[in-house]
């Protein structure tokens, strides 16, 4: 929208924002003062709702019900948590004021605190669900926090929580879903279930993430029903290793993988993972388990050598959280992924050598990002030049780093945006910072 004249009647004002697609977004602070404040009224309640989500969590200022029975027609998304929405009747919310959004084609429920067989069938009939592309629940156990996916829950969970017969007659009804989501350890299904959903029920679905609930059923129904998985999410709390390599090797359109947290002893998912196999992945990110101790023996940490034996030649983000490599590892990152634009490092011992040659050998790096390294570092980490220009986040947060070091390497960082350093460095003077990188955002975390 680049021109409207002010004396347009207030009828049409409300069709030109009435016909716009339900996609679409009207960026305000673009346009003068008078024709914002006269288009407000009609984009606030038609296209900014309808594109982005009608929000019923602790942030809505209004009744959640009103919002929808007034505006819910242009809506296509709703995101409801329980635990902090101000909803005085919940069955209410889910049987009566969901009618009002007739275009409804993502929901996301967290905060779920009864068995999903009791009430989900009930509360989202085939009519609202057979244009679902999204859906998302989650579950709220008091007993044990769904989204700490770090810790193992006990041996016997898979017994404590059978097959959800209302997550399976939920998810039968949604025929057009591309996008799934479970959180919670009572999200769980047998192996015929899971493959009649993937083959029969949900033939368009892509997009898998699951935390608390993944076990070997689940795994096999992947490997055997689901070979157009595009992005694939996992917990292993309750997975054989052996289980894990299946993936690999019945999952070749893959793009997007998080493994978390990863075996440390059972890598039988690493001695399978390789290029050859997943020829179109760009996002790894990789998480160790924060309750066991990585190894230290030789055999263990060359493991992780096997993900990179070949070229990943799109592989464009990687992202390692407590994992212990070795020198040789970093090596080999650096040889064998030459297209990586985003490398988080967080909690991965990390030293001189292998920080430079990264720098050294990444041509296309645009955001780097270091947290918690544990290692010494020198100034002796940064290389006298870096292979890539286009660098234009770098994030530094080690409390052995100092800001000076990044000096010799100012001409090399014309594209550079935004600094973050850690805050509790001996001697951040922003200030002098400021001088050498003049127009970059500098920022403290912790």
């Amino acid at each position: 929208m680049t021109f409207v004249p002010l004396d347009l009647p207030e009828e049409l004002f409300g069709l030109i924002i009435g016909y716009l697609p339900f996609s679409d977004r009207v960026g305000l602070s673009l346009v003068n003062r008078p024709l914002r404040e006269r288009l407000l009224p009609y984009v606030f309640y038609q296209t900014k709702l309808a594109s982005t989500a009608i929000d019923q969590g602790s942030r809505s200022d209004e009744d959640g019900h009103m919002v929808l029975r007034r505006h819910g027609r242009y809506a296509r998304r709703v995101y409801c948590d329980f635990l902090q929405s101000r909803l005085a009747d919940r069955d209410e919310f889910l049987t009566e004021s969901l009618r009002h959004v007739p275009h409804l084609r993502r929901i996301h429920l967290r905060g779920l605190t009864e068995p999903l067989a009791t009430y989900i069938p009930r509360y989202l009939p085939p009519s609202r669900t057979s244009h679902l592309t999204h859906l998302s629940l989650t579950h709220h156990d008091k007993y044990r926090d769904a989204s700490n996916v770090s810790r193992s829950p006990p041996p016997s969970s898979s017994e404590l929580y059978p097959p959800d017969r209302g997550l399976f007659r939920i998810l039968a009804r949604c025929p057009r879903l591309r996008f799934l989501e479970l959180v919670g350890p009572r999200f769980r299904l047998s192996y015929p279930q899971w493959t009649q959903l993937f083959l029969y029920h949900c033939p368009q679905l892509i997009h898998l993430r699951t935390r608390a609930c993944g076990d070997d059923n689940l795994i096999h129904a992947i490997a055997a029903a689901l070979p157009r998985l595009v992005t694939l999410q996992l917990s292993f709390h309750e997975i054989e290793g052996p289980t894990l390599a299946l993936l690999p090797l019945h999952c070749p359109n893959l793009r997007s993988l998080f493994m978390y947290p990863l075996p440390v002893r059972q890598n039988h998912l690493l001695e399978t993972m390789d290029a050859q196999h997943w020829p179109r992945l760009r996002y790894l990110h990789l998480t160790g388990d924060y309750y066991e101790r990585p190894p230290t023996d030789i055999a263990a940490i060359a493991r992780y050598l096997c993900p990179f034996r070949h070229t990943w030649t799109n592989l464009q983000t990687l992202s390692l959280d407590n994992v212990s490599l070795g020198d040789l590892v970093w090596e080999q990152i650096a040889a064998r992924c030459p297209q990586l634009k985003d490398v988080t490092f967080d909690g991965c011992p990390i030293a001189d050598v292998a920080l430079r040659r990264l720098l050294e050998r990444l041509p296309r790096l645009e955001r780097f990002r270091l947290r918690n390294i544990e290692c010494e570092l020198t100034p002796a980490c940064l290389p006298k030049r870096i292979a890539s220009d286009r660098l234009y986040h770098l994030a530094m947060i080690i409390k052995d780093f100092q800001p000076s070091w990044l000096f010799h390497l100012q001409p090399q960082l014309s594209h550079l945006r935004e600094l973050v350093l850690f805050k509790f460095n001996k001697k951040p003077n922003p200030h002098e910072v400021q001088q050498y990188f003049p127009g970059v955002t500098i920022s403290f975390d912790s």
